[in-house]
């Protein structure tokens, strides 16, 4: 692997955490271990998507 590869492989891996966290501070913990469920089975395919954000007026 060149070192161009691995930059690349870091970035991917740094914005995978960057989607996580923000899930993460967003949610409960049971919904944060069923996001990361299914992320972890699809991760094969390369299928994790952020959640859609929603907008609450008070």
């Amino acid at each position: 692997m060149t070192g161009l590869e691995e930059m690349k492989d870091m970035e991917a891996d740094m914005k995978k955490w960057e989607v996580i966290s923000v899930y993460v501070g967003t949610r409960n913990a049971k919904q944060v271990q069923t996001h990361a469920q299914k992320c972890l089975k699809n991760e094969q395919e390369g299928i994790c998507f952020p959640p859609k954000k929603r907008m609450y007026v008070n």
